[in-house]
């Protein structure tokens, strides 16, 4: 009985524990509560701002239907786990608690100044639905400053659909923190195709990483003048092709940023500045249809085609390279041209079943194809044509690349017995040669007979091998003297040091002959690529600040360094001006004058 009697003791308390957790459970999910803060104490008007979504007491993930909030243009801005546990111990008495919280964060931005309600929104929770209480929000306006300035800039306000035009974005400061850029015809999808645009490295500058609308972009920073003062700046750009005509309503960009404020340098307090750009209207128009050529692709802008060939002398089925080079505005949206669809093709040449991967070299896109002859009678690899939309002409357009002349041989074809009689008699040194290798497929008295070759005979060759190979031995160790010589780092290093001046040149002879934008990215190149020949640096990666102290240090005059970091922090300036400053007029002489000067200070 007692055994009985502990088997039913034990139903009971196991029967006790199942309805205590079943009730737990019960309580937990009736305890699930969810709510909604605003995750910062200001709101700015046309900043963006963060709203929490807080759920509690659940394990399980949670939905969130946001359509409400439409109007402000949310985004998920990611979730944070902010659970939290707790150990309490009384007189040796142990007891812990859990609470159980996460939130879902969105970004919103209101564009106006005032007081505005954000309504509730719905949560779902393991299929059961809550809704958070309202919000009610007061925007302020950000302070200003006259350090602290945004442009954009367009290629052109005046354009067909299809045609790209760049945006470039400068902006202006003396101090940041917390930098947030707000660009609205970045979100306009529906209205345009956006692309990064990738800025050149002569632009000077250092290269920076930027979140700019949750696109991660890379601009570069450098020196500037604005407002009449010396600034820092930042330039990143896009390229936006329009997808439908009428006139686009373009809003300006606008960037934030928090800077100190008051003279406690140890302890700053921080405000946050705005600073707002104009808005523009860019009219697009629809393309003509009178005139439209049947392979147009819907390229528009303005472009250029070229072909190469690897080899122009060759016989039946030789594998020929044909390189297809297109350059334009748009890039992107250049595609390989269907040489099957191209006369002439078909009829004189094997074509590839696929084509390798096109690469852009510079500022063109280059697609590259294996072709083969069919016959002797093909005696050139016809032109290619490109259609696309002139938008300077406003009309449709093809262009053509020029033929290449080919000299195409007949391929000299032999049935198997005629190859057999064309092979020359073999010849072997001893029978047991002949039981492997190709020799074993002959028969006939020739394999029985030993050739030999006297000694005498070679004994007499010598003299006229060591005549003959002395000169070839004695030029191959001179060019392999020469190559090791020429790979020596050491050499290199000093072969660069020294022609550093004499390169320089070369670039500065370019000023002069194109915009001051070109001039400033000769005179630019040329000081950089100077500086990085004579202390073995990267070019790119100088800034005038850089070259400056490397050529104090190395012995040349404070002024001569100061004047060389001058005229470089010039040619950036300019550079980044954008419409906010003066561009710099520079001078092929002054320039010479100061690297001639280092020169010497460097000797």
């Amino acid at each position: 009985m007692g055994s009985f009697g502990n088997i039913l003791m034990r139903i009971r308390l196991a029967t006790i524990g199942l309805i205590v957790l079943l009730t737990a459970g019960m309580v937990a999910a009736e305890d699930v509560r969810v709510g909604a803060v605003v995750r910062s104490d200001t709101v700015y008007a046309g900043v963006p701002f963060v709203v929490g979504i807080v759920v509690e007491n659940t394990r399980s993930g949670a939905s969130v239907d946001v359509s409400s909030w439409r109007a402000w243009n949310p985004r998920q801005g990611g979730t944070s786990n902010e659970s939290q546990s707790t150990v309490t111990i009384i007189n040796g008495r142990r007891t812990s608690s859990e609470v159980l919280r996460y939130v879902i964060n969105y970004e919103l931005t209101i564009d106006e100044l005032g007081r505005f309600t954000l309504p509730s929104v719905t949560v779902e929770v393991d299929g059961q639905q809550y809704r958070t209480r309202p919000l009610t929000i007061e925007t302020q306006r950000p302070s200003t400053s006259d350090r602290l300035g945004i442009e954009t800039q367009f290629s052109e306000l005046d354009v067909y659909v299809g045609q790209p035009i760049t945006m470039m974005v400068y902006c202006y400061y003396d101090q940041m923190r917390n930098c947030s850029f707000d660009i609205p015809v970045l979100r306009d999808t529906d209205d345009f195709v956006i692309e990064e645009l990738e800025l050149p490295a002569n632009m000077g500058g250092q290269q920076v990483e930027l979140n700019v609308e949750g696109r991660m972009v890379v601009g570069r920073q450098g020196v500037s003048r604005y407002n009449n003062r010396q600034s820092n700046a930042i330039v990143f750009g896009f390229m936006l092709t329009p997808r439908r005509e009428g006139v686009i309503e373009v809003p300006g960009a606008s960037v934030v940023v928090d800077r100190a404020v008051g003279r406690d340098v140890w302890n700053p307090q921080y405000r946050r500045f705005v600073a707002d750009s104009d808005g523009v209207d860019l009219r697009v128009r629809a393309l003509p249809s009178d005139g439209r050529p049947s392979d147009f692709s819907g390229l528009v802008g303005r472009y250029e085609i070229e072909t190469l060939a690897d080899v122009t002398d060759v016989s039946v089925g030789d594998p020929i390279t044909l390189t297809i080079a297109i350059r334009g505005d748009n890039l992107a949206a250049v595609e390989m041209p269907d040489l099957a669809e191209v006369a002439g093709f078909t009829d004189s040449f094997r074509l590839p079943s696929d084509y390798p991967v096109p690469e852009v070299e510079g500022d063109r896109k280059v697609f590259r194809a294996t072709i083969r002859a069919l016959n002797a009678e093909v005696d050139e690899i016809p032109a290619i044509s490109l259609s696309y939309f002139d938008v300077d002409a406003g009309r449709y357009f093809t262009a053509y690349s020029e033929p290449i002349k080919l000299a195409v041989a007949t391929t000299q074809r032999h049935s198997s017995a005629e190859a057999v009689g064309l092979m020359p008699t073999l010849r072997v040194g001893s029978l047991e040669e002949a039981q492997q290798g190709i020799a074993a497929n002959y028969e006939g008295d020739d394999l029985l007979t030993v050739q030999t070759t006297p000694a005498w005979q070679n004994l007499e060759r010598w003299p006229w091998l060591l005549v003959g190979g002395l000169p070839v031995m004695v030029f191959a160790s001179a060019v392999v003297v020469r190559l090791v010589g020429r790979n020596d780092p050491v050499k290199q290093k000093a072969r660069r040091k020294a022609g550093a001046l004499a390169a320089a040149k070369r670039r500065v002879k370019r000023v002069g002959r194109g915009s001051k934008d070109e001039d400033a990215a000769a005179v630019g190149e040329a000081l950089r690529g100077y500086v990085a020949d004579k202390f073995d640096r990267t070019a790119q990666s100088l800034t005038a600040k850089d070259c400056e102290e490397l050529l104090t240090k190395s012995g040349v005059g404070d002024d001569t360094a100061a004047r060389f970091g001058q005229l470089l922090q010039r040619c950036e300036s300019s550079r980044f001006a954008g419409s906010a400053g003066a561009k710099e007029t520079l001078r092929a002489g002054d320039v010479l004058a100061v690297l001639k000067e280092t020169e010497r200070g460097l000797k």
